[in-house]
C-alpha cells in the first residue's frame, strides 16, 4: 500500500496482504493463492481458515475489505501469528482510520489461540471469543479489531502490543494481545568486552 500523495486520498481500489512461498517459479498469479476473508455474522472480527494445499498453492492472500484500506507499516511476525495494522482514508475533518490484524502465518485466517484482548481485563484467553450475531453460544477467534485513529507499526515487549494511534482516541494503545507460548523476553543475548 501507499499513502504518500494527494491521490493516494482518494484511491478506492481493493487492496491485498500476501504471504507468498516464494518457489522461484515464475507466472504465477492469485489463483495460486489461497483465498481469506472476513467470515460473515463475526463482526468484522473474524476471518475464514481455508486451508492452504502446499503441493498445488503457493500461499495466501487477504483483500482488505473496507474502501480504501491498504497497510502502509511493517508487519511483525511471531510465533507463526502475522501481525500487522491497515489505514482507511477518510475527510480531512474526520480524519483516517484502521484495524489491528493478527492472523495465521500458514494460511492467513484467523489464529488458533486468542490474540486481542476484546473484553478489557488485560488477560488474552477463551473470555476474549467472538460470538456470532445469531447465535451467541457459536464463537470464534478475531484476527481483526478497529483501532481508533490510525495504528502505526506495533512493537512488541513480553506479552504486550503497542501501537500508537494519529488521533488523542488512538494514543499509545497497550494491549495483552500475545498469547504465545515460547517466546523469550528479556535480554536475549549479550557481548562482554574486555581491555586486555
Amino acid at each position: 500500500g501507499q499513502y504518500l500523495t494527494d491521490a493516494d486520498e482518494t484511491t478506492t481500489t481493493t487492496q491485498s496482504f500476501y504471504g507468498v512461498w516464494d518457489r522461484g517459479d515464475l507466472g504465477r498469479t492469485r489463483g495460486n493463492l489461497q483465498q481469506q476473508m472476513l467470515e460473515e455474522g463475526f463482526n468484522d472480527e473474524v476471518l475464514t481458515d481455508n486451508p492452504v494445499d502446499w503441493t498445488t498453492q503457493y500461499g495466501w492472500y487477504l483483500n482488505l475489505p473496507d474502501e480504501g484500506e491498504r497497510v502502509v507499516v511493517d508487519a511483525t511476525l511471531r510465533g507463526g501469528v502475522v501481525f500487522f495494522n491497515s489505514l482507511v482514508p477518510g475527510a480531512i475533518a474526520s480524519g483516517c482510520s484502521g484495524f489491528l490484524y493478527a492472523v495465521s502465518m500458514e494460511n492467513g485466517g484467523s489464529p488458533d489461540a486468542p490474540t486481542f484482548d476484546r473484553n478489557g481485563d488485560a488477560v488474552v484467553d477463551l473470555a476474549d471469543l467472538v460470538p456470532s450475531g445469531s447465535d451467541s453460544a457459536d464463537k470464534k477467534i478475531a484476527g481483526r479489531a478497529a483501532f481508533a485513529g490510525t495504528p502505526t507499526a506495533s512493537a512488541f515487549i513480553d506479552d504486550y502490543r503497542y501501537t500508537g494511534g494519529s488521533s488523542e482516541e488512538g494514543g499509545l494503545q497497550k494491549d495483552a494481545v500475545v498469547a504465545i507460548k515460547g517466546i523469550h523476553a528479556g535480554r536475549l543475548s549479550w557481548q562482554e568486552l574486555r581491555a586486555d
